[in-house]
């Protein structure tokens, strides 16, 4: 709710569809686990089998050529919106 003078304006959630929180969190903590595990797999000895599937999830490449460059801009918009919103 927001306080303007004595008038309250109340912001109404959309009761339809995801919001934009929820459109970026899974791209965004799908890169940041697999990058993490992929770090952590160097250090560990993993094999380079495990270590190359990490880096293809990591990257998006399971979701093609086409679909990739979108994936990609949607992690860097997410970035952009974390940091800018806090």
């Amino acid at each position: 709710m927001i306080l303007v003078g004595e008038c309250s304006i109340r912001r109404k959630k959309s009761d339809c569809g995801i919001g934009s929180s929820e459109l970026f969190l899974l791209p965004l903590a799908v890169s940041a686990i697999s990058g993490i595990d992929y770090s952590t797999g160097e250090a560990c000895d993993m094999s380079e089998d495990t270590l190359d599937l990490l880096m293809s999830i990591h990257e998006g490449d399971w979701m093609g050529k086409e679909i990739k460059p979108f994936y990609i801009s949607v992690l860097g918009l997410g970035l952009v919106l974390a940091t800018v919103s806090g």
